[in-house]
């Protein structure tokens, strides 16, 4: 898949936090959420791979790009727990809502990052809210903005360029007919992810066991 650390904007994210204006950084959380229905409008929902476990459905798998990006920012978590369900799409064979907690270290000292993924929603929702003893930095990936939000209430925009994700999603395609794959992911990177994620579907497994 491609890598969502290819996007211009997380560069700024980063070159933000190493300049230090965040301070400390205690907490995350992050968004991603569209309604299925709004997916594909030219294709039976049931006929898309996003619904079906076998082609790797389901928010875990098929919003994993979060997890990307939390890897090039904090490394990969020691420590995950949290819940996956279908709430609303309860015909389909994947979990269409999930809420996760993971902890990373980051600088010697934990941060908690909440992670919350739907195909519920009908308001498409895509962020990554930072939270440092300096201030907030606010990350809306569909408008391709950043802004922080210092301790004393003074908001400033750090950057801002709503066609980020389409020049990145041309520049992926370019590089690909090229046959240049450094857009990508790496195998190791790809399988981190894999892990984390089997490691959330045990977590699903657990609570079903439980009821």
């Amino acid at each position: 898949k491609i890598s969502i650390s290819s996007y211009n904007i997380i560069y700024e994210v980063l070159d933000f936090i190493k300049i230090g204006k965040l301070g400390n950084i205690y907490s995350v959380q992050c968004v991603c959420g569209q309604n299925l229905s709004q997916w594909r409008l030219d294709r039976d929902l049931e006929s898309v791979p996003s619904v079906s476990r076998g082609k790797g459905g389901g928010v875990l798998r098929e919003l994993s790009h979060e997890l990307d990006y939390l890897y090039k920012i904090f490394g990969s978590p020691h420590s995950i727990s949290g819940y996956a369900a279908k709430l609303c799409f309860k015909e389909l064979d994947v979990e269409d809502t999930a809420m996760f907690h993971l902890v990373y270290n980051y600088n010697n000292s934990d941060v908690l990052v909440s992670l919350n993924l739907d195909f519920v929603r009908h308001d498409p929702a895509r962020t990554c809210h930072i939270i440092g003893s300096g201030g907030t930095l606010l990350w809306d990936l569909l408008s391709g903005s950043l802004s922080f939000i210092s301790k004393d209430g003074q908001r400033s925009i750090e950057y801002s360029n709503p066609h980020d994700l389409q020049n990145t999603n041309m520049w992926m395609w370019e590089k690909l007919l090229s046959d240049d794959i450094s857009l990508f992911c790496t195998l190791r990177e790809g399988v981190q992810h894999l892990e984390i994620i089997e490691d959330m579907e045990v977590c699903e497994i657990k609570q079903k066991v439980k009821k």
